[in-house]
């Protein structure tokens, strides 16, 4: 992982540098020459070449890292190799031996003494403009060139096919069109730098839904999304904003993005605030070089123990659909932007996964957005568009996306925009219980409990234990409270941030531990185990007797002291 990774590093670093340098080139000639250079030491490959083709004859005149080029004019004849193809249909193809291609033009190979066998061909297309192709020969240390290679190739062949665009327009418009020219171009390299390394804005996977809105601005690229499947148990969901505009913003959170996956496997329920320190710290490493700030959302989705961890890096917190039908800011830690200080460990809050049905994330250029009078769209117009989906009961992208452009749509140019949504598609266990209590039905009750108990995420045996305890007050309300007759009982069932929590209320003879204690000692049972057992399983045991009614509060801590706010 360490190779790969230092192997990225260096192509977002030479990408980045090629950008800064091409956004102000006057020499075409020079710069391509570096280029290539570059593009050769991060292909990690014998020879780098660019063709560009000679408008009056057609043919493709190419410029190589290759010695034997220098002071040589090289010709491909027009329509001639696997150049020629590319530049035709400008579709670019990754070449295993190019010796066995019907089209493969030797004579290049001969002058140059480089016969090719895998090659990477890739066109320098420009918006519907394709200026040639480039083209990378024989990696060092593999057999063929991988999909990495493609897309850093692929990044620097647009840095060049922008340039050439922006000095062919420096030679033919105004200044102004010229900045637009390249602006557009700018933005177009952004974006695919980025989208390149973001995952689909849809995915499913066991109750578990994703669904990303995403709109760049028109002079701004930092915005990104991230989700990682890992092993078996977890889900890892990230949004974020890397400072800055254009290429470098766009390519540095591809950076972050690709951290982010390289070292996703690593990422634990256990060690969740250590991978963070983890991921920071590298990218504090080469912070000041990058010149960005990153902020970051972060969750850790535990599917199997229920559970979701979260922090900010200067960024919004989380806000969930609370089953109470009402959208909550999460509580959790907010440090400092990924890269400005170092620490063995962040603080992160962990909750049961329960609490909420829908959880999303931010970033800024929501809030950010101003209307005509300059006032910004801001907490409270966010929180009115989530709560308007809340009781309308529909997706709240689409409807805060209306609200968004409605409130903006005559203001100053937006930000990036970025939300993406957690939605939890496991049923919901209704929050009330009410019967008749009888032998008959004391197993519908029970179900009831077991189905709450069932959500929390709670090992199998602890599970099975809470239904016991919960199957023991029940027999005790209907033995002791309704002297083994008929009554009626209600449960209601909660979780909270920490726990899970039953509430049982009958109108039979109020219980209360005293006495139940009392007849333990007589006969060691309650029903069937017993207070004891009872207060062994829950954490909490309450009695309280009222005028008319009396209840008994049962709380199941699900989330340990040492994780739920470390």
């Amino acid at each position: 992982m360490d190779q790969t990774y230092q192997r990225k590093e260096i192509a977002y670093r030479c990408l980045i540098d090629a950008a800064r340098a091409l956004s102000s080139a006057a020499d075409i000639n020079e710069l391509v020459g570096e280029i290539l250079a570059s593009s050769r030491d991060v292909m990690q490959c014998r020879a780098c070449s660019i063709s560009l083709p000679d408008l009056e004859t057609g043919d493709l005149v190419i410029r190589g890292t290759q010695a034997e080029l220098k002071g040589q004019v090289l010709r491909v004849p027009s329509g001639k190799g696997i150049a020629g193809r590319v530049y035709r249909t400008r579709v670019r193809e990754n070449t295993a031996n190019a010796q066995i291609d019907a089209d493969h033009y030797a004579g290049i190979g001969l002058e140059t003494r480089t016969p090719a066998q895998a090659m990477l061909t890739i066109p320098l297309v420009d918006g519907d403009f394709c200026h040639g192709v480039m083209q990378a020969l024989n990696p060092a240390d593999r057999e063929r060139f991988d999909t990495f290679d493609e897309e850093v190739f692929l990044a620097f062949g647009s840095l060049i096919a922008a340039t050439l665009t922006r000095m062919q327009v420096q030679d033919q418009a105004k200044q102004k069109e010229i900045e637009d020219a390249y602006r557009q171009a700018e933005l177009s390299i952004a974006r695919q730098a980025q989208f390149s390394f973001m995952p689909p804005p849809r995915f499913e996977r066991e109750n578990l839904r994703i669904q990303v809105f995403q709109e760049q601005a028109a002079d701004i690229g930092g915005d990104f999304y991230a989700y990682h499947e890992v092993g078996d148990e977890c889900l890892l969901v990230a949004v974020g904003d890397a400072s800055g505009k254009g290429i470098p913003a766009a390519l540095e959170s591809a950076r972050v993005c690709t951290l982010i996956s390289l070292t996703e496997q690593s990422c634990t329920a256990e060690g969740f605030s250590e991978w963070l320190a983890g991921l920071n710290n590298v990218l504090q490493a080469t912070a000041e070089k990058a010149g960005s700030l990153t902020t970051l959302a972060v969750l850790l989705i535990d599917r199997k123990r229920r559970r979701i961890s979260a922090c900010t890096f200067g960024q919004f917190r989380p806000r969930y659909l609370s089953r109470k039908n009402d959208w909550q800011e999460l509580i959790c830690p907010i440090h400092p932007p990924l890269g400005v200080l170092t620490a063995p460990r962040f603080a992160v809050s962990t909750v049961p996964l329960s609490i909420g049905r829908k959880w999303i994330l931010l970033t800024d250029g929501f809030v950010e957005a101003r209307n005509t009078e300059g006032m910004q769209f801001g907490a409270g117009a966010l929180a009115k568009a989530l709560s308007r989906s809340a009781d309308e009961q529909s997706d709240p992208l689409p409807v805060l996306e209306e609200s968004w452009r409605q409130f903006s749509r005559n203001g100053p140019d937006r930000d990036d925009a970025t939300a993406l949504l957690v939605a939890d598609l496991s049923p919901l266990p209704p929050s009330t219980f009410e019967c008749i209590i009888s032998p008959d039905n004391i197993p519908d009750i029970r179900s009831f409990c077991e189905q709450w108990a069932a959500s929390t995420g709670l090992e199998e045996i602890v599970e099975y234990q809470v239904v016991l305890a919960c199957d023991e007050i029940f027999t005790n309300v209907y033995k002791h409270a309704y002297s083994s007759e008929p009554g009626p009982i209600r449960c209601d069932a909660k979780i909270d941030l920490t726990s899970l929590n039953f509430l049982i209320t009958h109108w039979g003879v109020g219980l209360d531990s005293k006495v139940n204690i009392e007849r333990a000692a007589e006969d060691s049972r309650l029903g069937g185990y017993g207070l004891p057992f009872i207060r062994r399983v829950f954490d909490e045991v309450e009695f309280e007797k009222h005028e008319a009614y009396s209840t008994v509060r049962l709380i199941k801590r699900v989330i340990p002291v040492s994780v739920s706010a470390e």
